[in-house]
């Protein structure tokens, strides 16, 4: 029955075939959900453009940003990796990426910053008990 419910509630991949379309048209459907903030169903759009042409990098480029407003960070960082390998020329991918790799680097290894800002705050104590001030 949870199971049910939980398929009911899933969106609707959307109801086209690539047969019928050209990949500009693929891409455009998908700009339309990524700019309806609908970021599966513009993947899925994607993701067909992509089959009919693989070197399309517009598509892929907008399927790596649906792909991180879904979530799905280390999807994104291999769309990202492969436009930089293919065609190196977006001037942002540098930078997404370098934010992707300190993300989910710090979200597997959270204990690590913990323990540098227990270092910080232990730091400061010390600083300020054993340093002594001067007075103006």
């Amino acid at each position: 029955m949870l199971l049910e419910a939980q398929n009911d509630s899933l969106p609707a991949p959307p109801s086209f075939n690539t047969d019928t379309l050209t990949n500009a048209e693929c891409y455009n459907r998908g700009l339309n959900f990524y700019q309806a903030e609908e970021f599966l169903q513009a993947g899925l759009c994607l993701d067909s453009c992509l089959m009919l042409d693989s070197s399309f990098v517009e598509a892929r480029y907008l399927k790596a940003l649906s792909l991180e407003k879904q979530g799905d960070l280390k999807g994104a960082m291999a769309e990202f990796e492969r436009i930089k390998a293919e065609r190196p020329g977006f001037e942002d991918i540098d930078k997404r990426l370098n934010t992707y790799y300190i993300t989910t680097y710090l979200s597997k290894k959270w204990y690590y910053m913990l323990a540098m800002l227990f270092v910080v705050i232990l730091f400061m104590v010390v600083v300020a008990r054993f340093v002594p001030h001067r007075k103006w």
